[in-house]
């Protein structure tokens, strides 16, 4: 086998603060995805308001203008932008006020069970959500969600 490339070597915590520090407050990153295999990167934001194809593409053209990346993938590399989807897994506050009102399904750690949850989200603090199921209202607290996603509803 070969020596490795010089991208599979780097410091994932150096690349991921290079990306947020070109970032706007108002956006987030979710994640940083590399695929050694193929010298791509794919980084995916978030935000509190509605993230537009031309804020996706000014952030791209941010982080290839700033060479960030450049230093990791001497040999050039792909690069993929992208929002976090509808059917993207809550894991910031800020995702979970945004869909204040909306139906979620919600993975919720119960002791050493894991309960499923289908129910509406009615508000959120700095230590959980509070979600009302049947008739009831509930407060969960952010660790002791495992999963939450939003219910995608056609009607």
């Amino acid at each position: 086998m070969g020596a490795l490339p010089t991208f599979c070597l780097h410091n994932m915590d150096e690349l991921v603060q290079n990306i947020k520090n070109l970032m706007t407050p108002d956006i987030h990153l979710m994640d940083v995805q590399e695929n050694h295999n193929y010298d791509s990167i794919r980084i995916v934001v978030d935000s509190e308001k509605p993230i537009s194809i031309s804020d996706i593409t000014e952030l791209t053209k941010m982080i290839r203008k700033s060479e960030v990346i450049d230093k990791f993938y001497p040999n050039g590399y792909k690069m993929e932008v992208t929002s976090a989807g509808v059917t993207s897994n809550l894991e910031q506050p800020f995702q979970y006020r945004k869909n204040i009102g909306r139906n979620l399904k919600v993975k919720i750690i119960d002791g050493e069970k894991i309960r499923v949850v289908k129910a509406t989200l009615k508000d959120i603090d700095q230590i959980g959500i509070f979600i009302q199921e049947k008739t009831e209202i509930i407060h969960v607290d952010y660790a002791n969600i495992k999963q939450a996603n939003v219910i995608i509803s056609f009607s």
